[in-house]
C-alpha cells in the first residue's frame, strides 16, 4: 500500500514539474520587474526537505518587502506561509522548533505531530498572532469526503484551529500512523494531493515549488523521509536553501519582488 502511495505521489510530482516547465516557457519573456503587483505567495510541498524551503523563505524575508503579501501553504510549505504571515523570524523558528523536535531521540513518526503541537503552542504564545493572520494566511488541505477535493483553511479562531490545519495539510497517508486525520470533523489528507494550480483567492499569486531551486530536493522529498529526525540533514538543507535563493536574486526581481531599502 505504501509503495503504491509513493508511486502516486511521484507521478503527481512529475506531472506538476512538467506543467510548470511548460508554463515558464510561455511566461518567461513576459516577466518584467514591478510590472505586475504581487498579492500573495504560495509555498509548495516539500516532503522531508522543508528545511531547504525555510532557507529560501529566510532569504525572501531578509531581502524583500513582503509586509503586504498574503501567504498560502501546501503541505510542508505551510511552515513558511505561517511564519511570513506572522512576520516571525524564520531562523528563530528553525532553531527553537525544528531543531528541537527533529532529533534522533524523538524518532517516532506516530508521535511527531503531538511533539510539534506542544513545541509550537509555546512558540506561538510568544511570537504568533491570530489577528495578524486574518485574511492573510491560507492553508491548502485535501478533504476526502464526500469526494476528494481541495479546501483552503483561513481566518483561524484559535491556535488549535490553526494547528489542526497545519497538521492536515502535511498529513501524508499511512506515514504518520493513520491514513487520514480530522480537521473540523472532516477526514483530511496532505494538501499536495489536490493542489494543482492552487490559488487561495482570485488575485495575483506567485508559487514557489522546491524544483524552482532544486529538482533533486523536490524529487527526494518523500524518498528521504527516513531523514526526518536527522538534525544535521536539516541544518545542511537550511543553509543550502538560503544560498540557492541568494544565487537566484534576479529571479525574484523578475517576478516583481521589491527589495528592502538598506
Amino acid at each position: 500500500m505504501k509503495s503504491f502511495l509513493f508511486f502516486c505521489i511521484g507521478s503527481v510530482s512529475l506531472f506538476q514539474i512538467r506543467n510548470t516547465i511548460k508554463q515558464n516557457k510561455k511566461t518567461k519573456s513576459k516577466r518584467h520587474s514591478n510590472e505586475k503587483q504581487i498579492d500573495g505567495i504560495v509555498f509548495g510541498e516539500t516532503g522531508v526537505n522543508f528545511a531547504y524551503q525555510l532557507g529560501i523563505a529566510k532569504y525572501i524575508q531578509t531581502q524583500f518587502n513582503i509586509n503586504n503579501y498574503k501567504m498560502g501553504g501546501i503541505s510542508g510549505g505551510c511552515q513558511c506561509a505561517f511564519l511570513l504571515a506572522n512576520d516571525i523570524n524564520v531562523e528563530l523558528f528553525f532553531n527553537d522548533v525544528i531543531l528541537t523536535i527533529f532529533q534522533e531521540k524523538n524518532k517516532n513518526f506516530k508521535e511527531v505531530f503531538n511533539l510539534t503541537d506542544k513545541q509550537l503552542r509555546h512558540f506561538f504564545k510568544i511570537y504568533g498572532s491570530i489577528e495578524k493572520m486574518k485574511n492573510k494566511l491560507f492553508i491548502c488541505i485535501t478533504r476526502v469526503f464526500p469526494y476528494i477535493h481541495n479546501y483552503s483553511a483561513f481566518n483561524f479562531k484559535t491556535y488549535s484551529d490553526l494547528y489542526g490545519s497545519l497538521k492536515a495539510s502535511q498529513y501524508i497517508p499511512l506515514v504518520f500512523g493513520n491514513w487520514c486525520t480530522n480537521y473540523h470533523d472532516t477526514k483530511c489528507i496532505d494538501g499536495f494531493i489536490t493542489s494543482l494550480y492552487y490559488k487561495p483567492t482570485n488575485e495575483n499569486w506567485i508559487t514557489f515549488k522546491l524544483y524552482h531551486f532544486s529538482y533533486y530536493y523536490y524529487c527526494t522529498g518523500v524518498i528521504c523521509l527516513f531523514k526526518l529526525f536527522d538534525v544535521n540533514y536539516h541544518k545542511r538543507l537550511y543553509k543550502e536553501g538560503y544560498v540557492d535563493a541568494q544565487k537566484r536574486h534576479d529571479y525574484f526581481l523578475d517576478l516583481g519582488f521589491i527589495e528592502k531599502k538598506q
